[in-house]
């Protein structure tokens, strides 16, 4: 990014109305409004198990990452424990299906998972590169 660029959060922006975007509408997003060149990060909140909502939210990332040139995106799943989506991983396989094959490594590592079981723990934080290249657990 450039120097002196000022970026802005916004939170549950609606993107629906956009021709550049496919109606997703990210938790947040850090960009410079108006412009395409500056879209930084895309990221996604979930507190509940809801496992169709957990694979848009992937889906809602890696769309935004792939076609819209977000530098990263970060999926935040709190109350919960890595391991609980890791036992679940063919939700992530799924959605993970979006990536060509070619830009498969590159984008897969720009895309972080923190989870975040209670304030009693550190956090856990894995890509989705590393969470797709593990073995059945």
């Amino acid at each position: 990014m450039d120097e002196g660029m000022e970026l802005s959060l916004h939170a549950e922006i609606d993107k629906s109305g956009n021709p550049d975007f496919n109606k997703q509408n990210p938790d947040f997003v850090f960009h410079k409004p108006g412009t395409n060149e500056f879209n930084e990060l895309v990221c996604e909140v979930k507190g509940a198990l809801d496992w169709a909502g957990i694979e848009k939210d992937f889906r809602t990332i890696l769309t935004l990452v792939i076609v819209n040139n977000y530098g990263s995106g970060v999926f935040v799943f709190y109350n919960y424990t890595l391991q609980e989506l890791l036992n679940r991983r063919n939700v992530i396989q799924a959605a993970a299906m979006l990536v060509p094959e070619s830009d498969r490594e590159i984008v897969l590592s720009k895309v972080l998972v923190l989870a975040i079981p209670d304030a009693n723990h550190e956090i856990e934080c894995m890509s989705l590169s590393q969470i797709l290249s593990i073995g059945d657990v």
